[in-house]
């Protein structure tokens, strides 16, 4: 994917190629950037297609070196008219119609010459053609043609080097006209007119400066460009409107003027008036004159926005290209993968066989189906021979069909398997498909077999219909209906006992629906039950068995009858939907009329029972539970089943149950009502219960059971109890607070103060402080007319002077001098809101804090103004990388105030010395596995993380580079962790020539010795 992770490694590679215009191979490249030879040929290839990068073979190693050619595409878009493109082997790829038809020949003729005929008189020795093989290398130049025509003008061509879409090197040749000086009597007024034209309508500026960095003199172009006019231009120190950050490059380019290499490129945005930014080409050229010496520097630009939009543009559509070319790689390879791993993995048999039935490829799988431990076994083996497919199976392979089979084999009858005799069975049934495998002429060119071992299925069925007999024997006999319905609700079949209970006949039942015998169904509650709630419905509509209690019509009996039916659904395997339900259904009409007589007599007093709010129970003499209402059920967290029949003991586990146990002897033996509150440990949590145990008597008078009746009171004493633990958690933490603490009536005297108070006013008793509004002290210290809140809390701080307390005698306190304090007063009101009802005052002495941020205030002043006047040049930055300080003579060093660099971060103080954000000796140090690329030399590491090391900078682009001094070194925080680190830098470049110079007198003095 194409990001800025991409971006930021071929700038990074491009960098390294230009610190070494020597030229790096792929493995150089790699070792410098720590990529991988792969991940560096394709940011090389990016490179080359962008024209930053050409290619030099050494032997059979290819060399990389930095150069900066153009698209042919921006270069046609500009200069289409009169444009030559000559590939690396200087024939021409591409020449413009208008052209040709200045030398009388067709773009046809000439495109796959050699670039020579075009240029008659001249061979491939000429000057001409070193021109050209120099402009491949990343020569610009140019050189005087006359047209080969009858009164044919004289032109100018220029050699760019360029890039083709392909990465390749090429050369663009563009023409334009030479104007010829002539006398002014031979000047026609029609050339007069035309060189006034040209004037007008260049787009080239022109600059000239002189080098020490002054404007001489600039054409009209420059000044549209630059917003001046050129007097306001001459004489003024030389800065293109260059956008913000473009300095560090632009002094690059002007440092890279010298007289053995006096021309450069730069290609950079300027913000042009009444155009906003815009990117221009300046080419710069240093005059020397004879003894090498520069006497002026000239600069010519023009305008290549457009150009540069669609490189951009280009380098976009490049990358996403790549982008999709690598998802469609990798996602190729996943396909691939995950295909070789469903193929091997499969739980079926999958083979591949050619249309004569030779098997070529199969996975494990299928040799485990055949019992084959080694494929060579069975590769190049034909399938036909050793299974028993259908002899027509190949022939309609042929014709494209899909053919699927079932043959059962024989262990002892067939060579093909080998599976030993722990089969369990000689004969094994095989189920395959076979699919044919079209070719690149549409025809099979084989089929791809799955196959799989069906024994188990096929002895399966076998012992299913076996069970079928023995099931339908069993349903004849039993005593319960059973009726046997498909997924639509029709019945299939129904035992004798079914046909008995319901009053209608198998054959008659059978294929009909319940709804067709228009006969009403009544639920258990008396109402008509509608048939979507019928259980088989039900559970045919849900997948789940389905219970339930209905009244039919037995119309051979001409009566009623109550069913319990159990509906329970069916499923194939594999299969989530039903495909059958069985209804089993017995006669429980006695049964309901037992049960009515029964329910009618417990209705009113479970009615009762159930309407109390309270727990109620029943117990027999042995503690045994006989009856417990809903609430009680749910207290317990258990069912009725579950309580029911069980010991009091056994539901309350140690002293509770104990305890009830002996309550419940006790009521039974002495016929007393009985009270006690337990704490019962149940499933929800610790609760309180008040219960009474009451007698219940037979007609003889003696105690039959013991009805109990509990009521929660679990609130009632967890309040008494969080009260009382509030109360002493409260009383604790008052008095033991290192905070003074005290509580003020509404007019400020204090009513309780803990230790810490009394001991930060010097009182020695509680006593004595009452009485002493704390409010009008404050007020009488000089602390301002302070206030008591009245709604929210509020801080405050003050000076409190115990000397001015005792000579007023406002407080009886030991203490003398005075303190500062720090506290909030927090108003205590009614919850019904209204006036305070007293305040809550906290104090706390910050006597210390208060010195010591003095201190550190006056020791950070004078530190900074100690390190604002060093004599050396420095700054520091923090753990961030954010500048903090710049002193003096770094402003004077970089020409940059300290206003324009404090606070920013992202390496932004490299750039005075580098030109561009990297990383600088002061990074090392908060970073030691920082890279420093090589930029510094002497390099020493000191113990206490110090490190000095020597480099030359250059910080003004107009002075030539000195040799520098340089320390870097940790700064700590007062925890002792590093909080930043510091830069120190000082010009050792005369130090160094006087030791060289005394270094070369000693050396002298020593040989002079040894001669006398």
């Amino acid at each position: 994917m194409v990001n800025n992770f991409t971006d930021s490694n071929t700038s990074e590679v491009l960098y390294i190629l230009k610190e070494h215009p020597e030229g790096l191979s792929i493995t150089d490249l790699a070792a410098l950037t720590s990529l991988n030879r792969n991940t560096v040929s394709k940011y090389l290839g990016i490179l080359q297609r962008q024209g930053s990068v050409d290619i030099r073979r050494v032997g059979a190693a290819r060399i990389y070196l930095p150069t900066r050619r153009i698209p042919v595409a921006a270069i046609r878009r500009f200069c289409s008219s009169n444009l030559i493109v000559i590939d690396h082997n200087l024939e021409i790829l591409e020449v413009s119609g208008t052209l040709t038809a200045l030398i009388g020949t067709t773009p046809e003729t000439l495109i796959g010459k050699p670039i020579y005929v075009m240029f008659p008189g001249r061979d491939p020795s000429d000057e001409l053609i070193s021109l050209l093989r120099r402009a491949l290398r990343g020569e610009e130049g140019t050189f005087l043609w006359h047209l080969p025509v009858a009164g044919g003008a004289t032109c100018r061509i220029s050699l760019i080097p360029a890039v083709l879409e392909s990465g390749r090197p090429a050369v663009s040749l563009v023409i334009e006209k030479f104007p010829v000086e002539k006398s002014p009597e031979e000047a026609h007024p029609l050339e007069a007119l035309r060189e006034e034209a040209l004037r007008e309508d260049q787009t080239e500026g022109i600059v000239r400066v002189s080098p020490d960095g002054y404007v001489r003199w600039t054409n009209e172009v420059y000044c549209r460009i630059s917003g001046k006019t050129r007097e306001e231009n001459a004489g003024r120190p030389f800065r293109p409107p260059y956008t913000a950050g473009g300095g560090a490059a632009w002094r690059e380019f002007v440092r890279s003027l010298t007289p053995n290499s006096p021309t450069a490129t730069i290609d950079c945005e300027l913000v042009v008036p009444a155009e906003g930014v815009r990117w221009y080409r300046w080419k710069g050229r240093a005059l020397c004159n004879a003894d090498g010496r520069v006497f002026e520097y000239q600069f010519l630009c023009f305008a290549i926005h457009e150009c540069r939009m669609i490189e951009d543009s280009l380098r976009r559509d490049q990358l996403r290209l790549e982008e999709q070319l690598n998802k469609r790689t990798a996602a190729l390879r996943e396909s691939e993968e995950r295909f070789r791993a469903i193929f091997e993995e499969s739980p079926l048999g999958i083979a591949f066989c050619d249309m004569n039935g030779t098997l070529v490829r199969m996975n494990r799988m299928f040799l485990g189906i055949l019992g084959i431990q080694n494929r060579k076994d069975i590769e190049g083996r034909s399938l036909s021979a050793n299974l028993d497919i259908p002899s027509e199976t190949l022939s309609r392979l042929q014709k494209g069909e899909v053919v699927r089979f079932t043959v059962p084999s024989s262990w002892k009858q067939n060579p093909c398997f080998d599976r030993g005799t722990s089969g369990g069975t000689e004969r094994i049934y095989l189920e395959g498909a076979a699919s044919p495998i079209p070719g690149e002429d549409g025809a099979p060119s084989g089929f791809v077999l799955h196959l799989c071992d069906v024994t188990g299925r096929e002895e399966a069925a076998a012992a299913t219909r076996e069970a079928r007999l023995r099931t339908r024997d069993l349903l004849d006999i039993l005593t319960e209906g059973v009726v046997y319905l498909g997924a639509d609700g029709r019945v299939i079949d129904a035992n004798p006992a079914a046909e008995r209970i319901l009053g209608h006949a198998s054959s008659e039942m059978r294929g009909r629906t319940c709804s067709e015998f228009r006969e009403r169904v009544i639920d258990k509650d008396g109402s008509e039950c509608p048939e979507d709630r019928f259980p088989h419905i039900r559970a045919l509509t849900a997948g789940i068995p389905e219970r339930s209690i209905l009244n039919v019509f037995n119309p051979r009996e001409k009566r009623r009858r109550w069913l319990d039916i159990l509906a329970v659904p069916r499923f194939r395997p594999g299969e989530e939907e039903p495909f059958q339900a069985v209804v089993v259904f017995s006669d429980i009409t006695g049964q309901r009329e037992r049960e009515k007589m029964h329910s009618e007599t417990e209705r009113r007093y479970r009615t009762l029972t159930e309407s109390l709010p309270d727990v109620t129970f029943l117990l027999d003499q042995e503690g045994h539970v006989l009856y417990v209402n809903s609430l009680g059920v749910r207290m317990l967290h258990r069912t009725s089943e579950e309580i029911i029949g069980r010991e009091v003991s056994d539901l309350f586990p140690g002293d509770p149950g104990a305890e009830y146990r002996r309550n419940v002897a006790s009521v039974a033996a002495t016929g007393v009502i009985k009270d006690n509150i337990s704490r019962l440990q149940l499933p929800g949590g610790e609760v309180w219960y008040d219960t009474r145990l009451i007698p219940v008597r037979a007609e003889d008078g003696t105690c039959r059971y013991v009805m109990g009746i509990a009521r929660d009171v679990t609130a009632r004493m967890r309040a008494e109890e969080t009260s009382r633990k509030n109360a002493e958690r409260f009383r604790s933490v008052f008095e033991e607070s290192p905070i003074g603490i005290a509580i003020c009536d509404p007019a400020g005297l204090p009513l309780h103060a803990n230790r810490a108070c009394l001991e930060l006013f010097g009182i020695a008793r509680a006593g004595d402080l009452r009485g002493t509004n704390l409010l009008q002290i404050y007020r009488e210290t000089e602390n301002g007319d302070a206030q008591l809140p009245d709604g929210a809390g509020a801080s405050f701080e003050c000076r409190v002077d115990f000397d001015l307390i005792r000579k007023r005698d406002l407080l009886p306190t030991a203490r003398t001098g005075s303190i500062h304090i720090s506290g909030v007063i927090s108003p205590l009101g009614p919850p019904e809101g209204g006036s305070p009802e007293g305040y809550l005052l906290q104090m706390l002495d910050v006597t210390d804090r208060v010195l010591a941020e003095g201190a550190l205030r006056e020791s950070h002043d004078m530190l900074a103004g100690i390190a604002r006047h060093l004599p050396d040049a420095m700054f520091a930055i923090d753990r961030k990388g954010a500048v903090t300080i710049w002193n003096l003579a770094m402003e004077a060093l970089t020409g940059i105030p300290a206003e324009e660099m404090l606070g920013k971060g992202g390496h932004e103080y490299a750039l005075p010395f580098y030109g561009e954000r990297i990383p600088m000796l002061v990074d090392k140090v908060l970073n030691p596995e920082e890279t420093l690329r090589n930029r510094y030399r002497s390099v020493t590491y000191a113990e206490e993380n110090d490190i000095t090391a020597e480099t030359v900078l250059s910080p003004n682009s107009f002075n030539p580079p000195r040799l520098w001094w340089v320390k870097a070194a940790p700064l700590y925080d007062g925890q002792g962790k590093i909080a930043g680190a510091i830069e120190s830098i000082r010009d050792i470049t005369e130090q160094r020539r006087g030791e060289e110079i005394l270094k070369r007198e000693r050396s002298f003095t020593s040989t002079l010795s040894g001669v006398l």
